[in-house]
């Protein structure tokens, strides 16, 4: 059974590695994880896939039509569409973990 890890990113590109590091020196068994990359900002978008590629860690970009009205509504249009649209769809056999940045 595989551990999945999602976790929304949108700002501190630091703490993609901070939190992967962690996760490696606290985890026993198997997991992975991927980030939800719901920057709004190009440039920042752009940072989050480049350190995911660095760390080789999976990243989906969330879609722009998502609600950002405030930041709680942020959060869940992110779980959301990835709940609809990951773990139905692609991790429905594993252990899903959402875990804010």
């Amino acid at each position: 059974m595989t551990i999945t890890i999602l976790s929304p990113h949108c700002a501190r590109v630091d703490f993609i590695e901070y939190q992967s590091r962690s996760l490696a020196k606290f985890f026993l068994d198997e997991y992975e994880l991927i980030i939800l990359n719901d920057a709004k900002d190009a440039a920042i978008r752009a940072d989050i896939r480049l350190e995911c590629d660095r760390l080789d860690l999976a990243c989906y970009d969330t879609p722009d039509s998502l609600i950002h009205s405030s930041g709680p509504v942020a959060c869940a249009s992110v779980l959301q569409w990835a709940w609809d649209e990951l773990v139905i769809q692609k991790y429905a056999n594993d252990v899903v973990i959402f875990l804010d940045s």
